[in-house]
């Protein structure tokens, strides 16, 4: 058995050039890309040269041992797997070498030839998906030797055009955008609506000039700034909606400087630095500079004017 070692891929190698050979870092068995021993075994097997239903157990354990007892001399690790199958095919040769003469009917250890027949059957599946990882790695693959091609919406259109337009067409086409442009122009205003502090403040400077009697809080109300400028766009139609803007924003200073007021009489009046009343509900509010004025001294609607709403 000794002889059949030398077909496997250790024993070519000769003294002198196993001295010489540089010792990797890392593990012989993964040099060639061994992933466990079955895959060294399934290599020895193919140095063989003979079919894998064929092989000879015994002497693919002697080639595996010799290749275990060479890593050993040159002082390489070996993984616990490796040595691990080395045990159980030199089990496997004694046991195909001595046979048992008369093996109990209970055991249930299988035979020698039962675990050759297992091992060889492992060693041929390897194989077989060793060639199919082989064919379908050999394959064209998708977006790196093949690219699909567009679904049936990918399908381009393409569509020529003439031009008829003339340069005073895009003459006006160039006044369209540009007067576009101006229009998209947005401007913010500051906001000049009365706050109640203001509203507060004001009134109470206004208490010592007031006449003492009863007069209507729309009558205190302060008068609105003058209106902004328009801006001068050469528009009609952002005229027309600046003007609209404006008249909006007037409306609403006179309502908040209304609301404000309003705020700052009951204030006033909860501070006892004036008084207010009303004859009827919806009349007009009327405020006297005086907190102990009399109140049957209100006037009503047809002496004093209805307040704004």
């Amino acid at each position: 058995m000794a002889g059949d070692i030398g077909h496997g891929p250790i024993s070519d190698m000769t003294a002198s050039d196993a001295a010489a050979a540089p010792r990797p870092m890392q593990l012989v068995l993964d040099l060639d890309g061994f992933e466990g021993p079955i895959d060294l075994l399934l290599s020895l097997a193919r140095d063989q040269k003979v079919d894998l239903q064929k092989i000879s157990i015994t002497r693919l354990a002697d080639q595996y041992l010799g290749f275990i007892a060479e890593a050993r001399r040159r002082h390489l690790e070996l993984a616990a797997d490796y040595l691990v199958m080395a045990a159980w095919l030199t089990y496997l040769k004694s046991r195909l070498l001595l046979p048992d003469e008369a093996p109990s009917a209970d055991e249930d250890e299988p035979s020698a030839e039962e675990m050759a027949a297992a091992l060889a059957l492992r060693l041929r599946r390897l194989e077989a998906m060793r060639r199919a990882g082989e064919v379908l790695r050999a394959r064209p693959r998708l977006l790196l030797d093949r690219f699909p091609a567009g679904g049936a919406g990918a399908a381009v259109r393409i569509v020529e055009r003439q031009a008829t337009d003339g340069y005073g067409d895009l003459i006006a086409a160039y006044a369209r955008i540009a007067e576009r442009r101006f229009r998209n122009v947005l401007t913010v205003t500051p906001s000049r609506l009365m706050t109640i502090d203001q509203a507060i403040e004001r009134l109470g400077a206004m208490l010592p000039g007031l006449p003492r009697r009863w007069v209507p809080l729309i009558g205190l109300l302060p008068d609105l700034p003058a209106p902004r400028p328009l801006p001068a766009t050469g528009d009609p139609l952002a005229m027309a909606a600046a003007e609209v803007a404006a008249a909006r924003a007037r409306r609403l200073e006179r309502r908040s400087a209304l609301a404000a007021s309003f705020v700052a009489v009951l204030e006033l009046a909860r501070q006892g630095r004036l008084a207010v009343a009303q004859r009827q509900g919806g009349g007009p509010l009327m405020v006297h500079p005086d907190a102990r004025a009399p109140m049957d001294e209100v006037p009503t609607d047809d002496e004093e004017g209805g307040d704004e709403r």
